[in-house]
């Protein structure tokens, strides 16, 4: 039996994941919490802290029809041990899979220490955190394939040599630095970081701060007139996000801090260039050299569709 076959017997509930999941007939995705307005939130958070009631009233509408699943998948949006406790009162069968799409550390409220006495499985996009904690590993898949496409077919001058988008999360003043030692080298980058809302700024980080919110239509059709997508990884990070998969799917060349990535299978040299292992200077000639596309069976194991089916292997 293929993993598809064996994928389409089960009926899924999807919490906190991507929306776009309950394309599949045997998914449905809801948020995990629905907080309503900004009192709600606010309400939400003092209940969390000072156990006044109980966490349920703010479960999203899955609440409701929980007993249908044979599967949960929690994708990092899990606070406490209530929501497991609350799956397993109202489906005690129900297979639970927790899956870390960012990094976490010790003593986190979503770190598996605290959900392993409770059966439930764990996944995470991270290598490294898989080796450390003991769970599966299983790298994330390309969102935005829809917009990618859209970009693709609009086309347009390229305008950049390297791009970068992506939140500040520590990396601003390793992103200016690159900045300008590709300007160095005659290269011409433009990168566009989002600032972290309680965090103050220089004059010269603020040259790359976003001010206000850009949608991914616009950042695939950036990418699309640039000749390469940088990715800086967060300190302690070894898993790939949604920079990698961008190269591959938008064709453009990867420059990334991730020494991690010759392990996937994507990883062709003529089209990924790993700071602190690569030289430097050949940068320029590396970027104006041809994409090489990786194969359709590759890209295809970085889809939604294959991701979830993932879970079912047998």
């Amino acid at each position: 039996m293929c993993s598809t076959d064996n994928f389409n017997k089960h009926k899924i509930l999807m919490l906190d994941g991507w929306q776009g999941h309950d394309q599949n007939k045997n998914v449905t995705a809801y948020p995990l919490y629905d907080f309503g307005g900004k009192g709600s939130r606010l309400a939400f958070k003092v209940a969390e802290h000072l156990h006044l009631c109980k966490m349920e009233r703010w479960y999203g509408k899955w609440r409701s029809n929980v007993a249908d699943f044979d599967t949960v998948i929690i994708s990092d949006g899990i606070r406490g041990a209530d929501v497991i406790e609350y799956i397993k009162k109202h489906n005690p069968r129900a297979r639970i899979i927790i899956y870390y799409v960012n990094t976490f550390n010790d003593g986190d409220r979503n770190s598996p220490e605290n959900y392993r006495r409770f059966g439930v499985e764990f996944a995470t996009f991270d290598r490294q955190a898989a080796e450390k904690y003991g769970i599966k590993f299983k790298h994330y898949f390309y969102e935005y394939e829809t917009e990618a496409k859209a970009a693709q077919r609009k086309g347009g001058d390229i305008e950049w040599d390297a791009v970068f988008f992506g939140v500040d999360k520590g990396r601003i003043d390793e992103l200016l630095r690159l900045r300008d030692e590709m300007k160095e080298i005659g290269l011409k980058p433009i990168f566009f970081v989002v600032p972290w809302k309680r965090r103050k700024y220089t004059a010269r980080q603020r040259e790359i701060l976003l001010e206000n919110h850009v949608p991914y239509s616009k950042i695939a059709e950036t990418i699309v007139r640039s000749r390469a997508v940088v990715d800086i990884n967060m300190k302690g990070q070894s898993g790939i996000t949604q920079r990698p998969m961008e190269s591959m799917f938008l064709e453009r060349k990867l420059i990334t801090d991730n020494q991690d990535i010759v392990n996937y299978d994507f990883y062709d040299p003529r089209n990924v260039f790993i700071i602190g292992r690569d030289d430097f200077a050949a940068l320029p000639q590396f970027i104006k050299s041809p994409y090489i596309p990786a194969e359709e069976e590759i890209k295809d194991g970085y889809r939604p569709k294959k991701w979830l089916e993932g879970f079912f292997d047998i």
